[in-house]
């Protein structure tokens, strides 16, 4: 099954998810969502798991806003590099 980006970007990010299921029972719905200010990322949520991931690959990250519903997620990160302490 091949996943192209018909624009034909010089770099292309893609999240391929594949959920098992029992025959007659629905997978849990994705949600599609990007961050509200600062920052910009994108996210994807199923039930209480989300994935954020960095828009622009490499950039300094003081802050983003998101929201994810009222219940507790579980929040996982793409494209982030450690932070570096001094002093």
């Amino acid at each position: 099954m091949p996943i192209e980006d018909a624009c034909l970007p010089s770099t292309t990010i893609f999240l391929n998810v594949l959920q098992a299921a029992n025959a007659g029972i629905n997978g849990t719905k994705a949600y599609y969502g990007s961050s509200t200010s600062d920052s910009a990322f994108d996210r994807t949520q199923f039930g209480t798991v989300v994935a954020f991931f960095l828009v622009n690959s490499g950039e300094a990250i003081a802050a983003t806003t998101f929201s994810v519903g009222p219940k507790k997620v579980d929040a996982y990160y793409a494209g982030l590099k450690p932070a570096r302490r001094t002093g």
